[in-house]
């Protein structure tokens, strides 16, 4: 019996080949800011469902006088399902076998591109779609009641079992991106209370901005001075201009998303990038599985087509909303 390998065509298999080697090289490069890994919660895991732990609770330390109070992780939790998304091409063996076929252009570097981003996508609709955050899920009697607060809302609770504590908003709406802006968003930051009623010490270090803010986000935190109008007495009428140092230079990063700017061109968010309660979680399957359908697949003796596809497991959820401000500009 001939060897199975040997009934492929050398020029069909050998175009699989160089698709996959192709695609495996763009996805090395790295080309792409995943920026959704780098600023929420990344846990690379193929587990079906996975339950995340929330903490309550503030951290801090008390004065040891025995009968040690211990906080409990698993007081409130986040259980995520990942997804399976696929991408793919097929073609025709006859055109790869003809002499003209001349490869596969940018197709490989294309679908590459679309893998390494699709964590940027994933929580870039969550954002978009403002979810309800599993955070405020409530079991009673045996029963989940679901979440009626979402990610960014005026109605969160600074201790969920508390309500003494209060409420506190992590929305707000501006008139462009300049320092009064960046003066209220960086004050909400710092006064912003943890589960026990202090101040988290926040600090507002990152604006995750759509490509439609992109100029206006970067001229105000990467200029040095500012021009700023100077007014009479009884501050009536514009007088003159001045130009003052701007102090706010290179406190922000702006990072650009462009995969927000589907939903808005207005809204753009504020983070602390470097606090332990992160607004997002993201859940990776690992890399992208590769599956080929060559010359002995059914694929091809039902139609002749020849095909590459990699199906990618991911999910993302929101977190916690205590590090992030949803910033409408006008």
């Amino acid at each position: 019996m001939p060897d199975p390998f040997q009934m492929i065509s050398a020029d069909a298999a050998a175009a699989l080949t160089e698709f996959s080697s192709q695609f495996d090289e763009a996805l090395a490069l790295g080309a792409v800011d995943n920026w959704a890994e780098r600023l929420g919660l990344l846990n690379s895991s193929t587990m079906i469902q996975t339950i995340y732990p929330l903490p309550i609770s503030a951290a801090g330390y008390v004065e040891r006088t025995g009968d040690d109070k211990l906080r409990d992780m698993y007081e409130a939790s986040i259980r995520m399902r990942t997804k399976e998304w696929v991408d793919g091409v097929k073609i025709l063996a006859r055109i790869v076998e003809a002499p003209d076929f001349v490869g596969w252009a940018t197709e490989p570097q294309r679908i590459a591109h679309e893998a390494a981003r699709q964590s940027n996508v994933l929580v870039a609709t969550m954002l978009n779609a403002n979810a309800y955050l599993d955070l405020y899920r409530q079991e009673l009697d045996g029963a989940d009641v679901a979440s009626s607060i979402e990610l960014f809302s005026a109605s969160h609770k600074v201790n969920i079992y508390e309500t003494s504590y209060g409420t506190f908003d992590n929305t707000s709406a501006v008139t462009g991106i300049n320092a009064t802006t960046h003066k209220a968003i960086a004050l909400k930051f710092r006064q912003r209370e943890g589960p026990n009623g202090k101040p988290m010490g926040l600090v507002y270090n990152t604006l995750l901005v759509p490509a439609a803010l992109e100029d206006q986000a970067k001229d105000f935190y990467s200029r040095d001075q500012l021009i700023e109008v100077v007014q009479n007495v009884g501050a009536t009428e514009n007088v003159a201009a001045a130009a003052n140092t701007n102090r706010f230079s290179g406190t922000v990063e702006v990072v650009v998303a462009p995969e927000l700017d589907e939903n808005s061109t207005t809204v753009c968010y504020a983070i602390d990038r470097n606090s332990a309660a992160k607004p997002w979680i993201i859940q990776n399957g690992g890399g992208p599985e590769e599956i080929r359908y060559d010359k002995t697949s059914d694929m091809y003796k039902d139609s002749g087509f020849i095909a590459v596809k990699y199906v990618i497991q991911a999910a993302a959820a929101g977190a916690l909303p205590h590090a992030i401000e949803q910033v409408t500009v006008s």
